[in-house]
């Protein structure tokens, strides 16, 4: 087995071992203080990122955790964006799985999002509300965790 060499000193490497360094032409990122402890493996700008996420495989993927989870109730966590898929495109996929009961969120202005997609099912929000929300929680039917 080949042990990777690795540099005594990772900020003075870039936080790389140096055979990347040298494989990946990244030596020149080294001497960077504002990069040296955060190595990028390319030098490809990252701007263009985006999900392709395909219904059907989404909606496959739920029904086969309906089905292992047998009597018990499913609820999806839609909260921080839907982890970054975009809420109200998660909400408008879940709504024909009439097997998920609740979706949960972490602030109450997500929940009301969902009301505004379409969700007319259970939400559960997980995160601290504040006693101004009370008439929201009650006006959108949210489920609010109490904890102190």
């Amino acid at each position: 087995m080949m042990k990777k060499s690795l540099s005594k000193n990772p900020t003075a490497s870039g936080g790389l071992p140096e055979n990347l360094r040298s494989k990946n032409g990244l030596s020149h990122l080294s001497n960077n203080p504002r990069l040296s402890n955060k190595p990028r493996l390319s030098n490809k700008p990252h701007l263009m990122k985006w999900i392709e996420l395909s219904e059907s495989a989404f909606q496959h993927n739920i029904k086969s955790l309906v089905k292992l989870a047998g009597k018990r109730k499913i609820a999806v966590s839609v909260k921080a964006n839907a982890y970054g898929h975009g809420l109200p495109q998660i909400v408008s996929m879940l709504i024909p799985l009439k097997a998920v009961e609740y979706i949960t969120v972490h602030e109450i202005e997500e929940a009301i999002q969902a009301r505004f997609a379409g969700w007319d099912r259970k939400i559960l929000l997980l995160g601290p509300f504040f006693p101004d929300d009370t008439d929201a929680i009650f006006e959108y039917d949210i489920e609010p965790t109490i904890f102190d």
